[in-house]
């Protein structure tokens, strides 16, 4: 396996040809301009109250827990440790906020920070967990543009085209372990202020470096792929546990963003 190091600009006027291109790239130190870039722990803390979000146990298992308590937890892991594992908070939207007001609150200092033209369906999530957490390999569903904005910490990061792998055999690789692989791969390696950009459909991997680890990741498409995603789950299209959930997701992303 041979690893590239993906492109890395730190002008942000410079990411107009990525985006007309395809091409993934890291804009360096673009997420210090937002405003979610100054939250503290007892902010997110404060502002998100009794919030339960889900957390991920690397069983895949998934689990609520207070805010509150995974910050504490997140602050020191060691005297958490038990033979459950680390526990990585994924995927709590901040937008759409689905009618919760502490969600909105962050929700303005977390916009994407990339100069996109026109307007755009979209949400971001907050994700945070302690170094050793992170991803398999896979693709964001829908086949929308991805962004991540580290807050705080490490991330790498690694990358493969969207034709790397044939079918869903990408679901299969560990870029972080796997030598055989034939594709090109790209690492990043994201330090806080950091923001990387993903065109639809390129398989990623990642692994949180540092704790804490905290950043907003974001997914976004046009309005009109957008209704087409809400037609195909209302159609019955994609696995039947998660039908409910794009659904919801979708209907309320076009209700709060398109005035639907």
């Amino acid at each position: 396996m041979k690893v590239e190091a993906l492109a890395r600009i730190s002008d942000p006027q410079g990411f107009a040809s990525y985006f007309e291109d395809g091409r993934p790239v890291v804009v360096q130190g673009l997420a210090r301009r937002m405003g979610a870039f100054a939250w503290t722990d007892a902010h997110i803390i404060a502002t998100l109250g009794d919030a339960r979000p889900l957390v991920r146990l690397p069983d895949g298992r998934r689990a609520r827990m207070p805010v509150a308590a995974f910050f504490d937890y997140l602050a020191d892991p060691g005297q958490y440790a038990s033979g459950v594992g680390l526990v990585y908070l994924t995927d709590f939207h901040l937008r759409p906020s689905y009618g919760d007001a502490t969600r909105t609150r962050l929700a303005d200092d977390a916009a994407c920070p990339l100069p996109l033209p026109g307007a755009w369906a979209e949400w971001f999530s907050l994700y945070a967990g302690p170094a050793g957490t992170g991803s398999s390999m896979h693709q964001d569903i829908f086949a929308t543009h991805t962004w991540l904005a580290q807050l705080q910490g490490q991330k790498l990061w690694r990358l493969c085209p969207p034709d790397g792998f044939e079918g869903e055999a990408g679901l299969d690789v560990d870029a972080f372990g796997d030598a055989t692989i034939e594709c090109p791969v790209y690492e990043a390696l994201l330090d806080a202020g950091d923001v990387i950009y993903l065109p639809p459909d390129w398989w990623h991997q990642v692994r949180n470096l540092t704790t804490p680890s905290v950043a907003i990741s974001g997914n976004f498409c046009s309005f009109a792929a957008a209704r087409a995603a809400l037609d195909e789950v209302e159609a019955g299209v994609g696995p039947a546990s998660l039908r409910e959930v794009h659904r919801t997701m979708w209907s309320t992303i076009l209700a709060e963003q398109a005035g639907a």
